[in-house]
């Protein structure tokens, strides 16, 4: 039976921290992931492939599924353990949405098919 499931990353560059949630609850955690690294403006996300090189060196066998995406959201800054909860509970957490699922389903690129209910 297929499900869906929520996942959210978390990270911050001062010491890196980072966390990841499955359906609203911490289930990893660590530090020193690329600490002090700032992400410049201007680049592209590549959301569900592996790429071997900037903007390339992309393989069949890299690639997430099969599965589907939907509501694929970034913000510029972490979210909370409460806000992550209210975004598996509703998704209308919006403050602070750095590229919004809009955005991203409007860019997309290569073999990647749209879908609207």
């Amino acid at each position: 039976k297929n499900r869906w499931h929520h996942i959210c990353f978390t990270w911050e560059n001062t010491k890196g921290m980072w966390e990841l949630y499955k359906n609203g609850q911490l289930a990893e955690n660590g530090v020193d992931m690329t600490k002090n690294y700032v992400i410049l403006s201007g680049g592209t996300a590549v959301i569900g492939q592996d790429q071997d090189s900037v903007g390339g060196g992309f393989s069949r066998r890299d690639t997430f599924g099969p599965g589907e995406v939907t509501e694929l959201n970034l913000w510029g800054s972490v979210l909370s353990a409460g806000d992550i909860a209210s975004q598996h509970a509703n998704c209308t957490l919006a403050t602070g949405l750095v590229h919004s699922w809009e955005q991203f389903k409007d860019g997309v690129n290569g073999a990647v098919r749209v879908e609207e209910p």
